[in-house]
């Protein structure tokens, strides 16, 4: 017979597993960067010695099974867990751990918990916590038994019923991948993980092999040392044999000399004798480990590797590739109670007939089942969907932001200034690195990006003045997402702390859905208008702005200006050249903060597209263990997102209370997840309505 696996049980055991996983990685992150963290106090390496013990262990954590199957028995969990009673293995019972002809239908009173834990979970009562769940769990034993004989024709008709692949259920998110093999080897789960993980054993292969490798190359010295050996003392007996010849010659008539000769060349000739077997076993033992050798390197191949990681799943019990039967304590509870509901006695001469429709029926599979039998499930909208956020969008975007704000200290123009200043003779600049450059960048002119081209990618992206209104459709609604979502961030930060949570002007708090709509608003928007031309131009810009930042830190270039840094020769150019100074502080802050916005978002766009979980982690904002990370531009973490919102809010001059006004949420506005070509009348009629792009751009950042 086939093993039978409850659904609902590993589906319960899947969820609450990964929640300690989640756990375990935070705590294992603060534990790794101690110093900088501060490390985990002595209550945290408890919490993660106590989770590592329970996901090291095949054995139920689910809270819920574990109270009922204790309350049912009338024993500590301990005793069960100690005697290995009633304890299951992501959905498989005990009578389900058994191998071959050993399985046996489930045994009475593991169906009894089963059924149990299903009349609870129809009526909702899931939470071992509640004070009244031992009164709910002795009411639902209650009815069981006075439909034993229902539960037990149900159990022995849809046990073996509904035969599956076991990676069928583990791919549709039914029961834990760590149920492979839980039976045989069994162990710790990880232990079972890293066998079947082709990395992992590729590099045990590769350090098997390459220990073989090593103890070859030991046994082929050995047996070159051994064959030295035999041979010199071959050479010893060759001596020892004339020496005696000459004795003899010497004296043939023999005397001591002679019976010294031959003694020393018994001994010698022994010696021979034993050094000659010792190189032979060494050669044999270098021969056997050069295969063993060889063997190892093929068995580290990819292909090897595969192939031993197919035949340790074969192996296991359970296997993915093993029919299970699948059957649901919960479906058959509501089986139960349907039938008891029509009066439909165990000696029903219909029975199997009636079992297996009001089956049908309670999970709608039955065409023209009545309306109250089915199970009200919608379809998920957002299943599967990320078409609005793209990362490699927001990627570019946040190059093009960058090189925007630099572009509003004029920088490009800057470097175009000093390089008219070199050509007309006006900088005290000889032969060297510097004037090579400046010579160089005036024969490129006509490779770069133009400030034209520049102002109308920055006009499409973010809606900034001064790009061309008749060939390029701006992003108006980029002002006043970003406001918000900044806003919403800083807002929901502060709120944290008791003294400007009391200060606040706006008596509603700001909460994790109001920064993710906000989020998801901003990302979208800017994914959207990171399309076509966006990520080319944006790594040409990359690489402009970093020849220009290294070239203007040149100390020839800084001291014809008489500059100490970068900022000052920028300041400089632009007060006597520019027609003013430029508030490159402000500039430089927002550059710097509006890109680890931007990449945050990007990182994190699946928090923005989900429904549940935290959109900015608490702990990171009010454990002082968890700060910034060491890259806030490529891997901004949420400390560093909210550091960057309440710099560029600073340095942008925002009151507090246009802050607190920003966060409050709004209609979204409608974003498609590509970009549609407006018709030609369509975008005259908005011109019209308008009065002009230009005009409608006056808000536009970065002038805040």
């Amino acid at each position: 017979m086939k093993r039978i696996l409850l659904v609902d049980l590993g589906e319960r055991e899947l969820k609450k597993r990964q929640e300690l996983r989640a756990r375990q990685q935070v705590l294992e992150t603060i534990d790794k960067t101690a110093e900088t963290s501060g490390g985990l106090s002595s209550k945290q390496l408890e919490e993660l010695t106590r989770i590592r013990k329970q996901l090291g262990s095949d054995v139920v954590i689910d809270p819920f099974y574990r109270l009922v199957a204790a309350t049912h028995q009338q024993r500590d969990w301990s005793e069960l867990r100690r005697d290995n009673s009633f304890v299951h293995e992501y959905g498989l019972l005990g009578s389900q751990r058994m191998i071959g002809n050993l399985l046996d239908p489930l045994e009475k009173n593991e169906r009894e918990i089963a059924s149990i834990c299903g009349l609870l979970q129809i009526d909702g009562y899931t939470d071992a916590a509640r004070p009244d769940f031992v009164q709910k769990i002795s009411s639902a034993q209650g009815e069981y038994r006075r439909h034993r004989a229902l539960f037990d024709a149900v159990f022995a008709h849809l046990g073996q019923r509904y035969e599956v692949s076991l990676k069928s259920q583990i791919d549709a998110g039914l029961v834990d991948p760590a149920i492979v093999g839980c039976v045989d080897p069994g162990g710790d789960p990880q232990s079972r993980t890293e066998m079947l993980d082709h990395a992992t054993a590729k590099r045990a292969a590769i350090n098997a092999a390459q220990g073989a490798a090593t103890r070859a190359a030991d046994a082929e010295r050995a047996a070159q040392a051994a064959k030295e050996s035999a041979q010199a003392l071959a050479r010893v007996v060759k001596e020892k044999q004339a020496e005696l010849e000459a004795a003899q010659a010497a004296n043939p008539r023999g005397g001591k000399e002679v019976t010294a000769a031959k003694r020393a060349l018994t001994v010698a000739t022994k010696a021979a004798d034993t050094a000659a077997e010792q190189a032979k076993a060494a050669a044999i033992v270098a021969k056997e480990a050069l295969a063993t050798a060889k063997e190892a390197k093929a068995e580290a191949s990819d292909t090897s590797v595969a192939a031993s990681i197919r035949a340790s799943l074969a192996a296991f019990e359970p296997s993915p590739a093993e029919t299970i039967c699948a059957l649901s304590g919960r479906n058959v509870a509501a089986v139960v109670r349907r039938l008891a509901t029509e009066k439909v006695s165990a000696n029903d001469a219909w029975l199997a007939s009636r079992i297996q429709n009001a089956y049908d029926m309670d999970t709608g599979v039955v065409a023209g089942a009545p309306p109250s039998s089915m199970e009200i499930m919608l379809p998920d909208l957002d299943e599967s969907t990320d078409v609005e956020i793209v990362r490699e969008n927001l990627h570019a975007v946040q190059a093009i932001y960058f090189s925007w704000m630099l572009e509003e200290m004029h920088l490009p123009q800057v470097v175009e200034r000093i390089v008219e200043l070199f050509r007309a003779g006006l900088l005290p600049l000889g032969r060297g690195k510097a004037g090579d450059y400046l010579f160089n960048y005036y024969k490129r002119a006509v490779d770069r990006i133009t400030e034209g081209e520049r102002r109308d990618l920055y006009m499409r992206v973010f809606g900034a003045p001064g790009g061309d209104p008749n060939g390029n459709q701006p992003n108006r609604e980029f002002n006043d997402l970003w406001l918000r979502f900044v806003s919403a961030v800083s807002s929901f930060a502060r709120q944290l702390t008791v003294d400007r949570l009391l200060r606040s002007n706006i008596p509603v708090a700001v909460s994790q859905e109001q920064v993710r709509k906000a989020g998801r608003d901003l990302a979208a928007n800017l994914s959207l208008h990171g399309y076509g031309i966006a990520y080319f131009a944006a790594t040409e810009l990359q690489s402009m702005i970093r020849e220009y930042l290294e070239k203007l830190n040149d100390p020839e270039l800084r001291t014809a200006f008489g500059a100490r840094d970068i900022w000052q020769v920028i300041d400089q150019v632009n007060a006597n050249y520019l027609g003013g100074p430029r508030n490159t502080h402000r500039y430089r802050t927002q550059a710097h903060a509006g890109a680890v916005i931007i990449r945050w978002l990007a990182n994190h766009h699946q928090r923005l597209g989900g429904r549940f979980g935290e959109v900015i982690s608490l702990a990171a904002l009010t454990n002082p263990q968890l700060r910034g990370s060491d890259r806030p531009t490529v891997e901004p973490n949420d400390w560093d997102l909210v550091q960057a919102c309440e710099q560029w809010l600073a340095v942008g001059g925002v009151q507090d209370d246009h802050v607190e006004q920003f966060a409050q949420p709004v209609e979204s506005p409608v974003i498609t997840s590509k970009p549609i070509e407006m018709p030609a009348f369509a975008r005259e009629a908005l011109d019209s309505l308008t009065g002009g792009i230009g005009d409608s751009l006056n808000g536009a950042l970065p002038p805040l």
